[in-house]
């Protein structure tokens, strides 16, 4: 039986998600064809269909493991108020799955409005709420900006290192206002 935790079936979605990242490093998501993933994952479309509606199908799945991968590790963070480890366990992930997160930029991901990481790590600022919302923004393009450059360079630098980076960076920029 095909079900989701047959180890045959992991293999062959591996393999289709493998095929994809392959075809994407040299093309945009709609010149992608479930063809030419079935051709190189050695599967048929049947095969592709039974687990996939079509290549956004595919893409969205894809995301959605992601996301949910990075929930669990904030969720083992109780406090995120910038402390000395808050991002080392997202950094690690990140170098752990290089492939994923070039995927996740490249289709413009970092740009969704419902992600929830930044509002999460947001849940219990010390921030004066008054500018919020400026405040997000501004965290998410420069923290996105650095995880980029990051993952362009081959993640040269340890999990750690950008770590302590970010928080150099962000650390004693707090202001609040007492209007």
């Amino acid at each position: 039986m095909n079900t989701f935790h047959n180890k045959r079936r992991q293999n062959t979605i591996k393999n289709i998600e493998d095929a994809f990242f392959t075809y994407l490093k040299g093309r945009e998501l709609s010149q992608i064809k479930v063809s030419d993933i079935c051709k190189k994952a050695n599967i048929n479309r049947s095969t592709f269909y039974a687990n996939y509606i079509d290549i956004y199908d595919l893409a969205d799945k894809i995301l959605n493991r992601l996301e949910q991968e990075v929930m669990q590790l904030l969720e083992q963070d109780s406090a995120w108020n910038l402390s000395d480890k808050d991002f080392l366990r997202l950094f690690e992930h990140m170098q752990n799955n290089q492939t994923l997160y070039h995927f996740y930029f490249k289709l413009g991901y970092d740009h969704r409005s419902d992600l929830k990481l930044f509002n999460l790590c947001m849940q219990d600022h010390p921030f004066d709420t008054t500018y919020l919302d400026y405040h997000i923004a501004f965290f998410k393009s420069g923290f996105n900006a650095m995880v980029k450059m990051w993952l362009d360079r081959g993640c040269k630098e340890s999990p750690q290192q950008m770590n302590e980076l970010l928080l150099r960076e962000y650390s004693g920029r707090i202001i609040t206002s007492k209007n």
